[in-house]
């Protein structure tokens, strides 16, 4: 496992210790994340034509969204 936390940014599901657990990430993501081309964006309220409305107010234009659920 890379030195990447992968905690700071909800790749681990609440509940479950991470060192224990077994989860599927592209080797890459941590990189793009790093790099600011992956953002990772929890509660998001609505999407619009251009990307999503977050619960804070916030809008980010996004040329892809991924959902993931734990």
């Amino acid at each position: 496992m890379s030195s990447f936390d992968y905690k700071k940014y909800g790749f681990c599901p609440q509940g479950l210790d991470f060192d224990q657990h077994a989860i599927a990430i592209n080797d890459k993501i941590h990189q793009y994340i790093e790099l600011g081309r992956v953002a990772v964006t929890p509660n998001i309220q609505e999407f619009t034509n251009r990307g999503v409305k977050l619960t804070d107010g916030r809008y980010i234009d996004a040329d892809a969204v991924i959902l993931a659920t734990g």
